[in-house]
Order: C-alpha cells, then structure tokens, then sequence
C-alpha cells in the first residue's frame, strides 16, 4: 500500500502540467486513476489468493516490459511521427 500511495503521489505532481486545461480536468483524471486502482488491487488480491504470487509477478513483468519496448521504438531517432 506504501507503494502504491507513492506511485499516486508522484503523479499527482505532475498534474500542473494541465494547466491551460479547464479545472476540473485533473479532478477527473484522479477520479479515473482512484477507480482504476480500486479494481485492480480488488482483483489482484484475489487471484493472488487463489494463485499465489508468481503468476501476478510474471504477467505483470511482461506487460511492463512490453509496453516499456513499444514506448523505448517509438522514441527512436529517425523514426518518423
């Protein structure tokens, strides 16, 4: 949960970053990432009940490291936009 309070915080602070946005914009994306952690900590606790860990730890790996190599390919030089 520590973790997780800390990941929030760090992305709450780059919330500034909307500041020509209308003001409710990052009421409302803090609303969707608060509904979204709500369901995944629901459900991860769950299958990591009746699973155990390893599984969770395995698919959440190769999704971080999936997307961290579609993100790293098209931040590549050279590439076009």
């Amino acid at each position: 949960m520590g973790l997780v309070g800390l990941i929030m915080y760090s992305q709450l602070t780059s919330l500034p970053v909307f500041d020509g946005a209308h003001h409710y914009v990052p009421g409302l994306l803090v609303t969707a990432l608060g509904i979204g952690l709500l369901v995944s900590m629901t459900l991860g606790g769950r299958i990591s009940d009746s699973t155990g860990p390893r599984p969770l730890v395995r698919a959440g790996s190769g999704v971080t490291a999936a997307v961290a190599i579609c993100v790293l390919s098209s931040a590549l030089p050279g590439r076009p936009r």
